[in-house]
C-alpha cells in the first residue's frame, strides 16, 4: 500500500512540471539501494554453506555464477535508473545527475549496516538500545595505539582516493599508467570496463566467496563484502551518464564482469595456495 501511494505521488510530480527533483531523488534511491539488494540475495546463498571443505575450483565456480547473479540484479536497478533519467535535459546534458559521489558511498555504508545487523557483529541484536549504547561507549573508551592511527590513515586515504576519482568534475588526477591501460582496453574491448569493477569490486567478491566457503572470521567477510559492493555500485552508476547509450553501458558491465572473473579467479587461486603456507609458518613461529 505504501509503495502504491509513493509511486502515485512520484508519477504525479513527474508529469507536473516534469519533476526534475523527483527524477534526481528516484535515481539516487535506485543507484544506492539496488546494489545492496543484490548483495542481500548473495548473503542468502552464502548462509546455506555448512562446510569448509570446498575445493578452489568449486569456489571459483561459485564466484563466477554468484557474481553473474549479483550483476543481473544490479542491472535491474540500472535499467530503472536509466529510465528515470531519460529526459531531454539529461540526454543533452543541460542538467546532470547530482548524486554521483553519494552513489559510490551509500551502497558501501548500507551494505555495512546490513551485514552488521544480519550477523550481529556488535552483539546487540534483541538486547535493546541500552546494550548498543554500552557497546559504543566501550568502543569510545578504547585506548588509541599507533596501529589504530595507521589503519585509520590508510582508510582515510582510500576514502579520499575513492571519492575523489568519482563525479563529473575534476578530482584526484589519473596516473599515466592507468591512462595507458584504459587506452589498451578501449582498443581490445567493445566498451572499456571500469577499474572499480574489475580491479576492486569483482575480485573482492571472489575473495569474499573464498572467505565464506573456507569459514573465515566474520569480520574478514565483512570487509571483503564492503569492497565487493563497490563493483555493484559502480556498475549501476555507469547508467547515470546519459550521454552514453544504454547498450554501451550494458556491454561495459558485461566486459567488466569478464575481466573481473579473470582477476577474481587468479586472486582465489593465489590466496588459496598461499594461505595454507601462511598458517603453517605461523604455527611454526608460535611453537618456537
Amino acid at each position: 500500500a505504501l509503495w502504491a501511494v509513493f509511486s502515485a505521488g512520484a508519477l504525479a510530480l513527474l508529469f507536473i512540471g516534469r519533476g526534475l527533483f523527483t527524477r534526481q531523488l528516484l535515481a539516487l534511491a535506485a543507484a544506492s539501494v539496488f546494489p545492496v539488494l543484490s548483495m542481500n540475495v548473495i548473503f542468502n546463498i552464502w548462509d546455506k554453506n555448512t562446510s569448509d571443505k570446498h575445493s578452489l575450483l568449486a569456489i571459483c565456480w561459485n564466484g563466477i555464477w554468484q557474481l553473474a547473479l549479483a550483476i543481473a540484479l544490479s542491472l535491474v536497478g540500472a535499467a530503472f535508473l536509466s529510465a528515470i533519467l531519460t529526459d531531454s535535459r539529461f540526454l543533452l546534458e543541460i542538467d546532470i545527475y547530482r548524486g554521483v559521489k553519494l552513489t559510490f558511498i551509500l551502497p558501501v555504508m548500507l551494505t555495512a549496516i546490513l551485514f552488521m545487523k544480519r550477523y550481529d557483529l556488535l552483539q546487540v541484536v534483541g538486547k535493546g538500545l541500552k546494550t548498543l549504547w554500552e557497546r559504543l561507549n566501550g568502543l569510545l573508551d578504547t585506548e588509541i595505539t599507533f596501529r589504530h592511527v595507521a589503519v585509520l590513515a590508510v582508510l582515510l586515504f582510500i576514502a579520499y582516493y575513492f571519492v575523489g576519482r568519482s563525479g563529473h568534475t575534476g578530482g584526484v588526477p589519473v596516473p599515466a599508467i592507468e591512462l595507458k591501460m584504459r587506452a589498451f582496453l578501449e582498443q581490445l574491448m567493445y566498451a572499456r570496463p571500469r577499474e572499480k569493477e574489475f580491479m576492486i569490486g569483482h575480485p573482492a567478491f571472489f575473495v569474499a566467496v573464498l572467505a565464506v566457503y573456507r569459514c573465515a572470521p566474520r569480520w574478514w567477510q565483512f570487509v571483503l563484502t564492503c569492497a565487493a559492493v563497490i563493483g555493484q555500485g559502480s556498475l549501476v552508476q555507469t547508467f547515470c551518464h546519459m550521454r552514453t547509450p544504454v547498450v554501451m553501458s550494458f556491454v561495459r558491465a558485461l566486459d567488466g564482469y569478464a575481466v573481473g572473473v579473470v582477476f577474481g579467479v587468479i586472486a582465489v587461486l593465489v590466496l588459496g595456495m598461499l594461505l595454507p603456507l601462511v598458517v603453517k609458518f605461523r604455527r611454526r613461529y608460535l611453537e618456537e
